[in-house]
């Protein structure tokens, strides 16, 4: 009964917050053994067809479930009108490869502000430390995440928060409307502070900090 109530909690949440998933997920291991121990316990007191046949579809569920909502997912994508469009990644999709990130090797060991799906790669691929933090109790790695994209007030508010060397940007995202500053930037519309950096760069664009025209001195 309580992990009805958990799991009940769990599905409840996920359609305010994807994330509240993690609250059904032990409920669901313990409900499901519970209840493969009670087919395999019946089945093992009439043993009739009809209660094998239950046993093996309930086991079956667990490999079978997961490809399933792929397939559905999949379908429903295609069948949108405007499925054959093409669009470019969104959210920096197209540069979370060591490739792409490979063109900051040219900048000497600094701190870099990216959006949240960069953050990470970032981290992770280069000798670049990190401003982002989409996983992590700091209040400000979540803010930049998405806010300093949002205006040139947010991005300036950024760099006098963090101690940022560099803003970078992916040249082939789609960025939301609601990321004026992002598309600002790869429209070569950077306030005078933000000085782009490396012309050769193909997948990034790089932007270095001009603590000097902020009036930092």
């Amino acid at each position: 009964g309580q992990m009805l109530v958990i799991g009940g909690f769990g599905l409840i949440g996920t359609f305010a917050q994807m994330r509240m998933v993690l609250l059904a997920v032990p409920a669901v291991a313990f409900l499901a053994g519970f209840l493969l121990s009670h087919l395999i316990m019946r089945w093992k007191r009439t043993g009739t067809r009809a209660a094998s046949l239950t046993m093996i579809a309930a086991m079956a569920l667990v490999v079978v479930v997961e490809p399933l909502t792929m397939v559905v997912s999949r379908l429903a994508q295609m069948t949108r009108a405007d499925a054959a469009a093409v669009e470019a990644p969104a959210w920096d999709n197209g540069c979370r490869d060591a490739a792409s990130l490979r063109e900051l090797e040219a900048l000497p060991k600094a701190t870099v502000l990216t959006t949240s799906n960069l953050s990470v790669p970032l981290i992770l691929l280069t000798h670049h430390d990190g401003v982002t933090a989409p996983y992590h109790r700091s209040a400000t790695g979540f803010w930049n995440e998405f806010f300093p994209f949002r205006d040139a007030g947010n991005m300036r508010r950024a760099l006098e928060t963090s101690p940022i060397d560099y803003v970078v940007v992916c040249r082939g995202s789609a960025y939301g409307k609601g990321l004026g500053m992002a598309h600002d930037l790869l429209e070569g519309r950077a306030p005078s502070w933000l000085v782009p950096a490396l012309p050769e760069a193909k997948a990034l664009a790089v932007f270095r900090v001009d603590r000097a025209a902020m009036g930092e001195g």
